[in-house]
């Protein structure tokens, strides 16, 4: 196709509406539950409207001549024409948004890292016990000691490499941040405030979303998501991504932990210590406020209530043909 700045907006709206309509219609009809299907199915709603349009770039071709039901993607390309200068203002602006929000987050992670302190490891870990200090909520190495070896329990049942543990002295952190080497943040305050097996569960969180990348693939969702911040569709499947990425955290961080009323528990201690005003947005989990939490305790309280239908490999095999489908619709029709 023959792009303008402004039918280009036209077509990659176009192309989240259509994934999306696609993804939530099928989703439900087709009973998958399981949230790490949904949720890679919601990002795939930002993933696919780009690849089509890089796929177009390298094969043009003029609406026109596309065969069948053309007539909305030719209208699109009429419609972005009419946008003139103004379209290519607006994608300029999505870099511009794309730029900020990546110059944000860095700086927000760093004021969270230079409010922490490195935790002690375990004995035998290769490091001494020391102090985690660092103001008036300073945290002695025994007052730690549980959760630095919760955590290497979680991370040899899980088989993955101990991240740093870091402790800060803002109230209700417990969160990971990086995307190549993750840290696990934790509050000095939960320290105490968290009953062990609370604490362990809540870490067996933390490690589910490093065992599933879910840094990295949010980082990739984010962008496409301001790339396309023109489309209200691309902002909602991307909430709805958050959402489902929290479930299946829950879901693997209850089978390392073992004990889902603990999390249950944990997540809501963890909620209400938190300081909103000190906490920086982008580390706040979306699924972890208002009706996210209050669903994800239910769910984790009632599992029954909210079982996944059918095997998980069939309903991963399941969301791929979705995902295909998703993906061709886009390259026929946008």
């Amino acid at each position: 196709m023959s792009f303008t700045p402004g039918s280009l907006m036209v077509h990659l709206s176009v192309a989240s509406f259509l994934g999306l309509a696609v993804v939530s219609g099928l989703v439900g009809l087709l009973a998958i539950r399981n949230p790490a299907c949904r949720a890679l199915l919601f990002a795939w709603v930002l993933i696919a409207p780009v690849l089509a349009f890089s796929v177009h770039s390298v094969a043009p071709r003029e609406c026109s001549v596309l065969p069948g039901i053309s007539y909305w993607a030719h209208l699109a390309c009429v419609a972005g024409r009419w946008l003139g200068l103004a379209g290519l203002a607006i994608m300029g602006a999505g870099l511009l948004v794309v730029l900020a929000q990546t110059g944000a987050t860095l700086i927000m992670c760093h004021r969270l890292v230079s409010t922490s302190t490195p935790a002690g490891k375990v004995p035998g870990g290769g490091d001494a016990g020391g102090v985690a200090s660092g103001g008036s909520g300073s945290v002695s190495s025994s007052a730690a000691q549980p959760a630095v070896a919760a955590l290497a329990e979680i991370c040899a049942g899980a088989g993955v490499e101990r991240p740093r543990l870091l402790l800060t002295r803002l109230n209700g952190v417990c969160c990971t941040i990086g995307v190549f080497r993750p840290s696990v943040v934790l509050s000095r305050d939960l320290c105490g405030a968290l009953e062990p097996d609370e604490l362990r569960a809540v870490l067996a969180h933390e490690v589910a979303h490093i065992t599933r990348h879910d840094n990295a693939l949010g980082l990739v969702a984010g962008v496409l998501r301001a790339l396309t911040f023109f489309s209200p569709a691309a902002h909602y499947a991307l909430s709805r991504y958050l959402v489902e990425r929290e479930k299946a955290a829950d879901d693997l961080a209850v089978a390392l932990s073992g004990d889902a009323v603990a999390l249950a528990s944990g997540l809501l201690k963890v909620y209400r210590a938190r300081e909103t005003r000190l906490q920086p947005k982008v580390l706040v989990e979306v699924a972890a406020t208002g009706e996210g939490l209050k669903g994800r305790i239910r769910r984790l309280l009632a599992p029954d209530e909210n079982a996944a239908r059918g095997p998980v490999r069939l309903q991963t095999w399941r969301a791929s043909a979705v995902a295909v489908l998703v993906l061709v619709l886009t390259l026929y029709l946008c």
